[in-house]
């Protein structure tokens, strides 16, 4: 199966894991959008991949307020049916500096001071978790009726990151963030199964990104974690979901290799590090 002539919206495409989605959907034969505030990372975006013909940036946000007018502007005036949706969130902490992608890193988010956590005032607390959020719902809110009016099976996959698996000292917000983006998941699932076109699941990654180096000699993969998402989250839209609505856990790599023989029994891997 592929994805040719189906069109993808990834929310969140700009860093590692986002990008392995992106480049996994076009390897797969859809047509990929991916938004940003930045111009800057689209830029790069698009040159990293060689200005690809069937990979669409558009410089806009998803954030309540705005969401409306970048989806408009990207599908309606162009007349564009949306297939699918991934709205990966959450797992952008994994990278760290050295990888190229430090900038990604939550803090960049956080309005509190995480070092005084519980001195923070309330507003501000509420505030900081719900950035994320805010954005994740606004765009559910824009991209799932769009998903109803397209022809045949379209999805809606939540790719996000495990906190309660990692040793590595995360910011509080985002941590609690990423459980509430959780939590929306669960929500749009149930929302969703009254649409008799629309299927949704989560791909929830406990698995590290960026492992040491001893963990990647001791444990060698035939591919990135990354690589390996991607290809997931293509397999489940090609499979128009797989008839699993449910959460596919990613904690090690008996998932690993479970969840990729699910969905991606006619892929190999590629090996290509990319993240």
């Amino acid at each position: 199966m592929s994805l040719v002539n189906q069109t993808c919206w990834v929310v969140g495409g700009i860093g590692p894991v986002g990008r392995a989605i992106t480049r996994a959907l076009l390897t797969s034969g859809a047509d990929v959008i991916v938004n940003s505030r930045s111009e800057s990372r689209l830029a790069k975006l698009t040159s990293d991949f060689d200005n690809h013909p069937r990979l669409t940036t558009v410089h806009g946000s998803l954030l309540p307020g705005k969401a409306a007018d970048t989806v408009n502007k990207t599908l309606s005036y162009s007349n564009v049916q949306l297939n699918h949706v991934v709205a990966h969130g959450a797992v952008r902490w994994w990278a760290k500096t050295g990888t190229g992608f430090s900038s990604m890193d939550e803090s960049r988010m956080t309005l509190g001071d995480s070092s005084v956590f519980l001195q923070n005032e309330t507003d501000v607390f509420l505030s900081t978790c719900n950035q994320s959020l805010k954005l994740q719902f606004s765009a559910a809110q824009q991209l799932i009726p769009r998903l109803q009016g397209s022809e045949g099976s379209s999805t809606y996959t939540f790719v996000t990151g495990e906190s309660g698996n990692s040793t590595i000292m995360r910011d509080p917000h985002v941590m609690v963030g990423s459980r509430a983006l959780q939590g929306l998941a669960e929500c749009v699932r149930q929302e969703v199964r009254k649409y008799d076109n629309v299927s949704s699941c989560e791909v929830r990654v406990g698995l590290q990104i960026d492992r040491p180096a001893q963990e990647r000699e001791r444990e060698p993969r035939e591919f990135p974690v990354s690589a390996a998402v991607g290809k997931i989250v293509a397999g489940i839209c090609k499979n128009g979901g797989g008839g699993d609505d449910g959460i596919h856990y990613l904690d090690d790599q008996a998932d690993l290799d479970s969840v990729t023989n699910l969905f991606c029994s006619d892929q190999s891997p590629s090996g290509e590090k990319i993240a």
